[in-house]
């Protein structure tokens, strides 16, 4: 049971946070090779990891397993082997390169889905905002209108608690004076 958990932390290690450190330096080092390199693992890793999806399920069970699938990725991983370039270039790059047009012809195909079904959602969004606008506008005078009316109770109630002499300067003390 141990054996999986600490697979896992050492395959996140040498699969997410020395590639994701590596990649940083990268950065700063200014080197277009190191780019490459970093950019072919991460390309590698991410189909590593669909096919692990896969894979997981189907043949976990095997003895040693995880133990492979780390190697893997410390063999992937380390420049000093270079197995992400290895794959990428044989495999991976050339893949990609066979099926680039269709790949982007998918891609486009659902940019311009997702952008047409948020440009519904918008347009839905606003004409709901048009509908309910009125209905807001009509709920609040009536709370308005009521808490004035509240507010004009009150008043009245704690005038007819007074004795009637105070001058409090309404239409209803001026009347009483008369």
């Amino acid at each position: 049971m141990w054996g999986i958990y600490l697979s896992e932390s050492a395959a996140n290690v040498f699969g997410n946070i020395y590639p994701a450190y590596m990649s940083y330096k990268a950065i700063l080092s200014g080197r277009p090779e190191q780019h490459r390199q970093w950019l072919m693992f991460w390309i590698v890793s991410t189909c590593f990891t669909i096919l692990e999806m896969f894979g997981d399920a189907l043949v976990s069970w095997l003895p040693l397993y995880y133990e492979a699938k780390i190697a893997c990725l410390v063999w992937l991983a380390l420049p000093r082997f270079k197995g992400a370039t290895t794959i990428y270039t044989n495999y991976v790059g050339p893949l990609l390169d066979t099926y680039e047009a269709d790949i982007d012809g998918g891609l486009d195909a659902v940019r311009a889905k997702v952008g047409e079904k948020v440009g519904e959602l918008r347009r839905g969004g606003v004409k709901v905002l048009r509908e309910k606008a009125g209905e807001i506008a009509q709920l609040t005078g009536r709370m308005m209108a009521a808490a004035a009316e509240e507010t004009r109770e009150r008043a009245a109630a704690e005038g007819e608690g007074d004795d009637g002499d105070a001058d409090d300067g309404s239409a209803e003390s001026k009347r009483k004076d008369e």
